[in-house]
């Protein structure tokens, strides 16, 4: 008796650690990126604007060995980019500022110029000195039919300023005295319509990555509501869908170190993250650009050493599938799943 026991005790474990070897396999497949183009038309860079409107999404400026980019390109499927031409910035761009609003895009230059247009080919000239012109690292959100500015890096700077337009041509600053001066780039976001200021590069330490998630009120005023999950990092990419937050890649340097970053994580409210767990697939790498389109995230260029202009492609579909099957395991599953 005790035999059979035995035996029907270890063929119970051998079944649930298959059943917990199979989840393990089917949710990291969901979360495998795949290679959607080994290289894409556009010259290798990192630190792009990208924008999506329409059938059409596009990559902006950047900075590749030694130097900025001035050039822009467009593409439909991903696969084939079609050079635009130049912006209209006085100097090559890296990390430009670009929304939309209706029929409009915005587009503000590294040294702060700021332009519009409706075609992409015709460039409109908007504010030569805009207010955060004298700093580096900004990032920008559309908020409640506002135009909101997050200011970087100045040579005076204390805490962060926040700028507000209701047209784009005049702007408000409001101080945000609970807020460390940062390098934010795409950690200033919309999500559920709520504000959201994540991470970003430190000022006091310029190797060192933030981990605030910073909720903002209605008064816009920050709130830090948690810390981020992952490992401390700067130079991440997040995109907004309309389901979930996504955010992929950074570097961090610490002690001289030069550490890229490969993982994704996301969240359904801005506050809890889930990390993706898939296969191997893209080289870890920070300062990517992500599109999301038609159902479809796109991740593109980035600096891998080398850079890079290689595209992969993770379905939304998958993700949500994954989001809802991890959540569906109690806490020893998923403990046990980790050894998997």
């Amino acid at each position: 008796m005790n035999q059979f026991l035995r035996f029907f005790f270890i063929c119970l474990m051998l079944l649930l650690a298959l059943n917990l070897v199979h989840q393990s396999w089917f949710l990291r497949s969901l979360a495998t990126w795949k290679l959607h183009s080994q290289s894409s038309g556009f010259h290798i860079r990192d630190s792009a604007g990208e924008i999506s409107s329409g059938e059409f999404s596009y990559i902006v400026g950047g900075y590749t060995y030694g130097e900025n980019l001035n050039d822009y390109f467009i593409t439909r499927d991903f696969s084939n980019w079609v050079s635009k031409g130049m912006l209209p910035c006085e100097r090559n761009t890296t990390h430009p500022l670009i929304w939309s609003i209706e029929n409009e895009f915005f587009m503000s230059c590294t040294n702060g110029a700021l332009f519009k247009t409706s075609d992409f080919l015709s460039w409109q000239f908007v504010d030569r000195d805009p207010p955060w012109s004298n700093y580096w690292g900004t990032c920008v959100a559309l908020y409640k039919g506002q135009t909101l500015v997050v200011t970087g890096y100045g040579f005076y700077s204390k805490t962060a300023e926040l700028f507000i337009s209701d047209d784009n041509y005049t702007w408000e600053k409001k101080p945000l005295e609970s807020v460390s001066v940062r390098e934010c780039h795409s950690g200033f976001f919309v999500f559920k319509d709520q504000l959201f200021l994540i991470g970003g590069r430190s000022h006091q330490n310029r190797w060192q990555g933030l981990d605030e998630i910073y909720q903002f009120d209605e008064n816009l005023n920050p709130v830090e509501v948690a810390k981020v999950p992952w490992k401390k990092r700067f130079w991440e990419t997040y995109i907004v869908t309309e389901e979930f937050v996504l955010m992929a890649g950074g570097y961090h340097r610490p002690g001289g170190i030069s550490t890229n970053f490969g993982d994704v994580w996301v969240s359904t409210d801005g506050i809890q993250w889930i990390k993706l767990k898939g296969f191997e697939s893209w080289r870890p790498r920070h300062e990517v650009s992500l599109y999301d389109v038609n159902g479809v995230i796109y991740l593109t260029a980035g600096h891998a050493y080398p850079l890079q202009n290689d595209v992969w492609r993770i379905s939304k579909k998958d993700i949500l599938e994954y989001i809802e099957r991890l959540n569906q395991l109690n806490s020893l599953e998923k403990v046990l799943l980790e050894l998997f």
